[in-house]
């Protein structure tokens, strides 16, 4: 696209933020949501053709017009919410709108329940739609207990009122993403020219110590991990919350399950489902 001469960018994910906590920016900071908005957004290539989109005003995966009336459904959730590697039209808020309900989709890919919670606070709480769908993935769980790493994303859960106030920064949004995906890109190209240059004896290594930190993580080792009981708890206040924070303005929140494909084609899961349809039942 860029040789073309249409600018374009690989698309932004906020959980790369987790461990850093939020972009250093003129002065500032700021934890983005979002992506680059009115951009062309590179996707990805799972079935062999490159998937883009071009992102709404806050930037979504939307199309321009979508927030022209009433909005009737809001979605929260990752990367099956935001549509990653299939066509616009072929998304969940897409097919909505093709049966006439009005509905934006405010998922990105790899969010846990506490980036969708914040992005439930800056975006979809002063649309106020009729129904808020928040889609949940198997994993989410596990993302929770990455994202509690972050000071900035847990002022959501201990602040009800806090608030970055993102939906009126998009511009600010914008440059701080044009230059964090700019060092990452050259980042990366920097990588790539060393792998073909040399041959890093570390690299054995690196892999045996990540080896280690994961048979750690399953026999709870690892400093800074909250107990099972801890992310069930933050699990619960966040989704009530919510709740909560929806009926305050009549509308209604639907909570969707959305197993992961090893279920299916391998009998594998993450062994959460009946522990989390209780939670929500209750």
């Amino acid at each position: 696209f860029n040789k073309m001469g249409q600018k374009a960018y690989p698309s932004f994910y906020p959980h790369e933020l987790i461990e850093k906590n939020e972009i250093d920016f003129q002065n500032s900071s700021i934890f983005p949501l979002s992506g680059l908005s009115n951009s062309k957004i590179i996707l990805c290539s799972e079935g062999g053709i490159w998937i883009d989109y071009d992102s709404d005003k806050y930037g979504f995966n939307n199309s321009k017009e979508v927030y022209d009336n009433q909005i009737d459904i809001a979605l929260i959730g990752d990367s099956y919410t935001e549509g990653v590697c299939v066509n616009q039209k072929d998304t969940i808020s897409s097919k909505l709108n093709s049966i006439g309900l009005k509905s934006v989709s405010f998922g990105k890919s790899g969010n846990g329940p506490l980036i969708e919670f914040a992005t439930f606070k800056e975006y979809v709480l002063p649309l106020k739609p009729k129904i808020v769908l928040w889609l949940y993935y198997e994993n989410d769980l596990v993302e929770l207990k990455r994202e509690l790493r972050s000071s900035l994303l847990k002022k959501n859960i201990n602040n009800i009122n806090f608030s970055q106030n993102l939906i009126s920064k998009q511009n600010q949004i914008n440059l701080v993403l044009e230059e964090y995906i700019g060092k990452k890109i050259l980042e990366s190209q920097i990588i790539k020219k060393n792998k073909k240059n040399s041959f890093n004896p570390l690299s054995r290594n690196i892999t045996n110590i990540i080896k280690l930190f994961n048979l750690r993580s399953l026999f709870k080792l690892n400093p800074g991990f909250d107990s099972e009981d801890i992310i069930a708890k933050k699990f619960i206040e966040i989704i009530d919350t919510t709740d909560q924070l929806i009926s305050d303005w009549n509308g209604k929140l639907y909570f969707v399950y959305l197993p992961a494909y090893s279920k299916y084609s391998v009998g594998k899961d993450f062994g959460y489902y009946n522990s989390i349809i209780h939670i929500i039942k209750k």
